[in-house]
């Protein structure tokens, strides 16, 4: 898979060759692909094969271990950290480096694909009762009394409930 390639074989996008050694803009893009080459099923999915030296095609599967998520989150925290610390002490001079902390921040808060989870949500990550809006007793009972069991009336729910009894 050629670098930053896409399925049409154009680079989605190209490195600002003056900006690409900017300070701390370079630190997030470090950081990023470093999270990236983590995780080599995403980085299929965005078809990149390699970048700055790193491969994501390395025949390996994402570490869904406990291990692996915690080194995960670890890189999360720290390149968090280092980017409130480069706002405090090296605020972003222009637009662009201004952008591109304001989407670093989003991605390392609230990441959209698993198996990241974001700093933001971390205290809850290994929750024991996780609520999704996707499925749950909210979504299963309704679906079984729709599908599977219909109770059409009240005289059916009243024999349901007795048979319950």
């Amino acid at each position: 898979m050629p670098p930053f390639s896409t399925p049409s074989g154009q680079p989605p996008c190209s490195p600002d060759s003056d900006r690409q050694d900017a300070s701390f803009d370079r630190h997030c893009d470090q950081a990023f692909l470093g999270l990236l080459a983590e995780l080599p099923e995403i980085a299929a999915l965005f078809s990149v094969g390699e970048a700055d030296g790193l491969s994501f095609a390395d025949d390996a599967l994402t570490d869904w271990s406990p291990a692996g998520e915690a080194a995960r989150m670890n890189k999360m925290l720290g390149a968090h950290a280092a980017l409130a610390a480069a706002d405090a002490t090296d605020p972003a001079s222009d637009e662009e480096s201004r952008r591109t902390r304001t989407v670093f921040r989003e991605f390392l808060e609230h990441p959209t694909f698993e198996p990241l989870i974001g700093t933001a949500g971390r205290a809850f990550a290994q929750h024991p009762y996780l609520v999704c809006q996707e499925g749950g007793v909210q979504t299963e009972l309704p679906l079984f009394f729709v599908n599977l069991h219909p109770l059409a009336d009240r005289d059916d729910a009243e024999r349901y409930l007795a048979k319950l009894h």
